[in-house]
C-alpha cells in the first residue's frame, strides 16, 4: 500500500512538471547599491545587469521598497520593460535623486526584480524568475573626493607641428567634482628605450559627482615623422594612479585633412557609381526586351506569309476537283 502511494505521488509530480514552462536561471549583478558619500541634492546612478540562461523574450516588473526614501528611487528603463530575445545580459539602471532638504542619516531598502515570459502557453504554468537588489545609502555633509581611471587614449595619427591630445576616461566615485591633479606624458621611440620628449598635459576638464566622462588635455610636441609610444601617468592629489602606454604616429602636416577629404569624396562617389550601375542595368534590360519583341514580330510576319499560301493551294485543288466533277456530269 505504501509503495502504491509513493508511485502515485511520483507520477503526479511527473505530470505536474510536464505542464511547466522551461525554467531558466535568473540573476542580477551586482545585487546591491551601496553609497556612503551622498549629500543633499546628489544625483547618483548605478547600472546593474540582469542575466538569464534562456535568451527568449521576457517581461520584467520592478518593485521598489524604500520606505522613507521611496520617492528618491526610480528605474531608468521604467518599472516594467522587455528583455529582448537573444540577449542573455541586459542592463538596468537604478537612479537616486536625493532632495536638497533631506535629513542626514542612513537609508536602507531594496528593489525586487521579477521576470517571466511575455506569452505563457495555455494550460501551462509560467514560473517567475526573481532577484533582489539591496540598497544601503548614507547621506551626510562630508565632502568626499575620489576617482578611478577607466582608460587613456591618444589619436593614432598626429600631424607634425600639432599638439598631442590625450583623452582620459574618469569615473568620479566621490560627491564633489574632480579632475586629476597632474597628468605626465613621456614619449618614447618605437623601441621604447629612450625618452625623446616629456611634458605635462594642460588643464583638463572636470567630472561631476558620481559620473563617468571623458576629459581632454593637450601638450605641445616637436617630433619628426615616425612611430612612438606615449606613457601617460595620471596623478590623484600627488599620488600615482597608474601609467598607460599608448601608440601613435606623427604624420606630415595637412595629410589628415587630405585623407578626410579623400574619404568624403569616396563616399560621394559611391552613390554616383550605384546610380550609374542601376541606369546601365535598366538600359540593358530595355535592349533585351526590344530584341525579343523584334524577333517575335519578325517570326509572326513569316508565319502570316506562309499560312495564306497554303490556303491558296488548297482552294485551287478544290476548284479543280469541282470542275472535273462537273465535266463528268455533263
Amino acid at each position: 500500500m505504501r509503495k502504491k502511494f509513493v508511485l502515485i505521488i511520483f507520477f503526479i509530480g511527473i505530470i505536474f512538471l510536464a505542464g511547466l514552462d522551461q525554467v531558466s536561471a535568473f540573476g542580477i549583478s551586482p545585487p546591491f547599491v551601496n553609497n556612503e558619500y551622498l549629500i543633499p541634492g546628489s544625483h547618483y546612478e548605478k547600472t546593474i545587469y540582469l542575466s538569464r540562461g534562456d535568451a527568449g523574450e521576457a517581461r520584467v516588473e520592478v518593485e521598489i521598497e524604500a520606505g522613507d526614501f521611496q520617492d528618491w528611487v526610480s528605474i531608468k528603463q521604467g518599472n516594467e520593460f522587455i528583455l529582448p530575445e537573444g540577449q542573455n545580459l541586459v542592463p538596468m539602471t537604478i537612479v537616486i535623486d536625493v532632495p536638497r532638504d533631506t535629513e542626514l542619516g542612513i537609508y536602507q531598502g531594496y528593489v525586487r526584480v521579477s521576470s517571466f515570459p511575455t506569452e505563457a502557453t495555455a494550460g501551462q504554468i509560467a514560473l517567475v524568475g526573481g532577484a533582489r537588489v539591496n540598497m544601503n545609502l548614507v547621506v551626510s555633509e562630508n565632502g568626499h573626493s575620489d576617482f578611478k581611471v577607466r582608460g587613456v587614449s591618444i589619436p593614432p595619427r598626429i600631424e607634425q607641428n600639432k599638439p598631442l591630445e590625450a583623452f582620459i576616461m574618469i569615473e568620479n566615485t566621490g560627491n564633489t567634482k574632480i579632475r586629476p591633479s597632474k597628468v605626465e606624458v613621456d614619449i618614447y621611440e618605437l623601441n621604447h628605450i629612450a625618452v625623446v620628449e616629456s611634458g605635462v598635459l594642460s588643464e583638463t576638464g572636470w567630472v561631476e559627482p558620481f559620473e563617468t566622462s571623458q576629459i581632454k588635455g593637450e601638450m605641445p610636441i616637436d617630433l619628426p615623422l615616425g612611430e612612438y609610444w606615449a606613457d601617460v601617468t595620471v596623478y590623484k592629489e600627488g599620488e600615482n594612479t597608474g601609467t598607460y602606454k599608448v601608440y601613435f604616429m606623427v604624420v606630415p602636416e595637412g595629410s589628415l585633412e587630405a585623407l578626410q577629404s579623400g574619404e568624403t569624396a569616396g563616399e560621394k562617389r559611391k552613390p554616383t557609381l550605384q546610380i550609374a550601375i542601376i541606369a546601365i542595368s535598366i538600359v540593358i534590360f530595355l535592349v533585351v526586351i526590344l530584341v525579343i519583341w523584334y524577333k517575335t514580330n519578325l517570326l509572326s510576319d513569316k508565319i502570316k506569309n506562309i499560312i495564306p499560301k497554303k490556303k491558296g493551294k488548297s482552294t485551287r485543288k478544290k476548284n479543280k476537283a469541282k470542275k472535273k466533277s462537273s465535266d463528268e456530269d455533263f
